[in-house]
């Protein structure tokens, strides 16, 4: 159920401009927030929001407000002329990642409509996620490289201790389950030049063969791991380079991307 509007008074520092006006609808972001300094974090958010449907969370840092540093200050006045329904372009901190997104502001004293714009929200990401995958597809094919890294083999036997594999997490950007995937992953030093690997190819050719199922927003579901096992010591190499060379969909296609991504990812010392 949402939460009585009477949580949001705590919000007041975000809409004090816009109280003069009583009867006008109040608008709000759909978290509190809390300041030291010129640090302003997220202090709590409200459920059935367009801030929860974007996966807004207490402890995000907001970092920018409409593409200027954000201060307590100016989120004030930058709330001072915005209405129940626009939006504020707001730019978040977790973790030292950053993260862009577009906020609808709701109506502080009716949380029975919150859902509604909450939905319209969820809607809008999809909508975008699709038109991004769709664009991605067409131009370097269905599969997205997310990391890779080097780590222990399954344990065998005893003469194969200290046997490694190398490990490529896959993601599939299209509407149809991947069936079939050829990697290539090259070891570089760091300089970005190949290295030499004693009894193996430089790149190492992975093929994978399991289903991946469709990608979908959330990021749940559509990823798979893919290995290839290392029996020589990666000596000098400072990162890999991975490259999609084909992939093949369950309605028969087999797609050779025109334009395939390279994606480095640094080794572990």
């Amino acid at each position: 159920m949402p939460r009585r509007p009477a949580r949001l008074l705590p919000a007041a520092a975000l809409v004090a401009c816009a109280a003069a006006a009583a009867v006008a609808a109040t608008p709000h972001p759909g978290f509190t927030v809390s300041g030291a300094g010129d640090r302003v974090v997220v202090a709590d958010v409200y459920d059935d929001t367009p801030a929860a449907a974007l996966g807004i969370r207490p402890g995000d840092v907001v970092a920018r407000v409409n593409n200027h540093p954000a201060t307590p200050e100016s989120l004030r006045r930058a709330m001072a002329v915005k209405h129940v329904g626009s939006t504020m372009h707001l730019g978040f901190l977790r973790d030292g990642e950053p993260r862009d997104l577009v906020v609808r502001l709701v109506d502080a004293e009716k949380p029975a409509t919150w859902a509604a714009a909450a939905a319209a929200t969820e809607r809008q990401i999809e909508k975008d996620f699709r038109t991004a995958m769709d664009a991605f597809v067409a131009k370097h094919g269905p599969v997205r490289v997310l990391d890779a890294r080097v780590e222990p083999a399954d344990a065998g036997p005893p003469s194969d201790e200290g046997r490694r594999r190398v490990a490529v997490r896959i993601a599939n950007a299209s509407e149809h389950f991947l069936e079939s995937c050829d990697i290539d992953v090259l070891f570089v030093d760091g300089g970005g030049r190949p290295v030499d690997i004693p009894g193996h190819d430089n790149p190492l050719r992975i093929r994978g063969t399991r289903e991946v199922a469709p990608a979908n927003p959330a990021g749940t579901r559509g990823s798979a791991l893919l290995s290839g096992d290392l029996t020589a010591p990666l000596a000098g190499a400072a990162a890999v380079n991975v490259v999609v060379t084909r992939a093949r969909l369950a309605d028969g296609r087999t797609i050779t991307p025109e334009e395939p991504l390279t994606v480095a990812f640094p080794l572990a010392p």
